[in-house]
């Protein structure tokens, strides 16, 4: 609101505040849900499947640091990956970083 000239009292003018784009009357807020040991196993599997590991045992467990996840592929020789997941971190993003790591070995 911006006071009218003579200062007495608030005016609402019709275009102040108005964007150049059309605002929508249905409006959501969205909460990013945290991640969670299950998720990133579930990614795991499907990133190592479409590199032709097969199905290989995986332990997912939290590491040391806040949104870091540790994840052991393997049995005799396994294969320990460090990745970043928090909440709003994109299922993508997860299997972009174990693509890169494992692919890597």
């Amino acid at each position: 609101m911006a006071p009218d000239v003579a200062g007495s009292s608030p005016v609402i003018h019709p275009n102040f505040f108005q964007p150049d784009f059309p605002i929508s009357n249905r409006c959501a807020i969205v909460t990013a849900f945290p991640m969670e040991a299950q998720d990133v196993e579930r990614i795991a599997k499907v990133v190592l499947r479409e590199l032709g590991a097969g199905d290989p045992p995986i332990t997912v467990s939290a590491d040391s640091q806040p949104d870091r996840w540790r994840i052991v592929v393997g049995g005799n020789d396994p294969a320990t990956l460090i990745i970043r997941a928090g909440s709003g971190t994109t299922a993508q993003y997860v299997r972009e970083q174990i693509f890169n790591q494992f692919a890597g070995r």
